[in-house]
């Protein structure tokens, strides 16, 4: 269950797993498209409690927004991607 967005900040968590396992320790950039074109970039390196990379995203304006995750776990190892988007009415 996802709570409810709203204007100003918003905590966004990610977790990664392998082997349905949580990693901790991995470079997680987020990217943010806003609907005014903007880009806005996140990066995180520390799990919380829940195993979770958390984000405090501030959606200024209602709209579509797009983003992009991106995280190695090593410095020099393979990057993976992965992107969607939102709505925000």
């Amino acid at each position: 269950m996802y709570d409810e967005l709203k204007l100003g900040d918003n905590e966004f968590n990610i977790k990664i797993l392998y082997q349905n396992k949580p990693l901790d320790k991995v470079n997680v950039n987020l990217k943010v498209y806003k609907p005014n074109g903007e880009v806005v970039e996140y990066n995180s390196n520390k799990v919380n409690d829940k195993k979770n990379y958390s984000f405090n995203v501030t959606l200024s304006e209602k709209g579509e927004y797009g983003y992009v995750i991106t995280y190695n776990i090593m410095t020099g190892g393979v990057t993976r991607t992965s992107k969607g988007s939102f709505a925000f009415n």
